[in-house]
């Protein structure tokens, strides 16, 4: 988590929310895996230095995937990706612009739009500009971020276990809300919409 965005710890969570985001972190770790296997195995032309530069951010990208630390968003009634999470944990590109010194564009972000994806930046975004300066392509950059179970997973790449553990997010996800409506007293009813 970078100091800079670090918030105060967020209430404690029930053991339904912590199996939610346990499954949501492995389908996230299963994603960034794939989408760094894939820009490795890419073909690019690039300038020495760019293909430095390049190399570096994708083991950064294999760092953060492994350290297992990936932004949530508990204050949004949707399942809405945030590029820096509730608790200042960064999403994926947020790192490695965090990491590059970048503390800047991903506060530029943060405060245009907390939910930025990057395929939806314009043209001239400075992060784009970013992207491109480091060796990597805006649909590279688009593909590292993950999506929730609603959104097209794993680009298309999607395999069995993965879609697996998708839906058993969305399920576990859908079992939150439930128990959040469902009030004991009212003769076994929810109020949970059907």
């Amino acid at each position: 988590m970078h100091e800079t965005f670090k918030r105060s710890p967020s209430r404690t969570a029930s053991r339904l929310d912590r199996l939610c985001w346990a499954i949501d972190d492995a389908r996230i770790c299963e994603h960034l895996r794939r989408a760094e296997s894939a820009l490795r195995g890419a073909d690019h032309d690039l300038p020495p230095e760019k293909r430095r530069r390049r190399e570096r951010h994708l083991d950064r990208l294999a760092a953060y995937r492994e350290r297992g630390e990936f932004p949530t968003n508990r204050t949004e009634a949707e399942r809405v990706p945030l590029f820096v999470g509730d608790d200042g944990t960064p999403c994926a590109m947020a790192h490695l612009l965090l990491e590059d010194g970048r503390e800047d564009l991903v506060a530029a972000v943060i405060a245009e739009d907390p939910t930025a994806r990057i395929e939806n930046l314009s043209d001239d975004h400075p992060v784009v500009e970013w992207v491109e300066a480091n060796g990597l392509t805006r649909a590279e950059a688009a593909r590292v971020q993950p999506t929730y179970p609603e959104g097209v997973q794993f680009a298309t790449t999607c395999g069995p276990l993965p879609c697996w553990l998708g839906c058993c997010c969305r399920w576990s996800s859908q079992l939150t809300t439930h128990s959040l409506f469902w009030k004991p007293g009212s003769g076994g009813r929810s109020c949970w919409p059907c």
